[in-house]
């Protein structure tokens, strides 16, 4: 009986490690109210949604992640993202030398025109809490983390322009699909809702 338990932990221990996948990078992007870190890795950016029970080796928390610091993190599938489950601090980075890789911005005006003649596919990259909050009508919700896993939801022949509360993850989201070579942008302002209508203040 003892032996099938040990031989069962094991098992299991050993489930969880070949499950987890290890990526190493500069962190370019880390919100803690978001629950996202984007990092820049050999193989090009990655998003991360947080986990609830993140252990760390060399930092005292979350907060102390500062952009450009060069991390190991240990992700494991969660949905169609991943799931941060451990890092491992490296070392601290040059904030000069690892910006997020520039992107197109355009006008608020281009993505409320684009809401109403389906020119190009608007995208929300907030969590779907805040999504259900408000949103803008014709806006599709693909949070940050999912959208490298969710690229075939994107119209074929469209560009693709992205929004969140305060442009931080629609820059980084806009920087990933260009790196996959898809059309996309991201306008810069802050989410809010007045009279009860979603809009974007630049």
């Amino acid at each position: 009986m003892i032996k099938s338990v040990v031989l069962l932990a094991l098992i299991c221990a050993f489930t969880t490690a070949a499950s987890a996948e290890q990526l190493s990078g500069k962190v370019l992007y880390n919100s803690k109210d978001n629950r996202v870190m984007g990092l820049k890795t050999s193989s090009g950016l990655v998003a991360l949604a947080y986990g609830t029970d993140m252990q760390f080796t060399g930092v005292p928390a979350m907060d102390a992640v500062k952009s450009c610091d060069e991390i190991e993190v240990d992700a494991v599938a969660k949905g169609p993202g991943k799931e941060i489950k451990g890092v491992l601090f490296k070392m601290k980075g040059d904030p000069a030398s690892c910006q997020i890789p520039a992107t197109s911005v355009v006008p608020v005006a281009d993505m409320y025109r684009a809401l109403q003649d389906k020119s190009a596919a608007v995208v929300d990259v907030r969590n779907p809490e805040e999504f259900a909050k408000a949103h803008f009508d014709g806006a599709v919700n693909i949070p940050l983390v999912e959208i490298a896993a969710r690229l075939e939801e994107l119209p074929k022949g469209k560009p693709v322009i992205l929004y969140c509360s305060t442009a931080r993850r629609s820059a980084f989201a806009a920087a990933m699909l260009r790196e996959k070579g898809i059309n996309s942008s991201y306008v810069k302002g802050k989410f809010a809702v007045k009279d009860g209508k979603p809009q974007i203040i630049e």
